[in-house]
């Protein structure tokens, strides 16, 4: 049985992986629990599938998809999840926008019990106009769903096992 998986949707990110694998892999080594990096090459047009094969021909934990053409974000991720085998599942961007050293607390805050803990950002600066559609996109979800989704929640999550397999159920976007 495994830990820990990780999802990582990625896209023209070769400037990036290199220092991410190396600091997922510190991390979930550090946690002392089997794991596995899942990456989902999304399209890539750059060397990010040379290098994600590189990884998963030197470890073990590593596996890769890689996409025909780009698919998008939610796609990388629906894959992510149907392929992760952990008891908890963390979605995270190769763009190292969110920093792998936070893995930790999200999997403590599962651990208490909860199905579903996601990361929040700082207050962006910047015009209105640059935040309306994820201002939007979570009104139209607390519309419809009546789950209040602040609007510095981030695709940085941990789901438990069972929450993965619900959604797993599903097999629309």
């Amino acid at each position: 049985m495994i830990d820990t998986s990780v999802v990582i949707s990625a896209f023209n990110e070769e400037g990036n992986l290199e220092e991410l694998y190396a600091e997922l892999t510190r991390v979930m080594q550090g946690l002392g629990v089997t794991y596995e990096l899942i990456f989902i090459d999304d399209g890539s047009t750059d060397r990010s599938f040379e290098l994600l094969r590189r990884f998963h021909e030197s470890d073990k934990c590593v596996r890769v998809v890689r996409f025909g053409r780009n698919f998008g974000q939610q796609a990388a991720n629906a894959v992510g999840l149907k392929l992760a085998r952990g008891e908890t599942v963390v979605l995270i961007d190769a763009d190292l926008q969110t920093p792998p050293f936070e893995i930790p607390k999200l999997r403590d805050k599962l651990l208490e019990g909860y199905d579903l803990v996601y990361g929040m950002r700082p207050p962006r600066p910047g015009p209105f106009y640059r935040r309306i559609g994820t201002v939007l996109a979570n009104w139209f979800i607390r519309k419809v769903t009546g789950v209040d989704v602040p609007d510095a929640a981030t695709s940085f999550l941990a789901i438990n096992r069972k929450l993965v397999d619900d959604v797993n159920l599903f097999h629309d976007k």
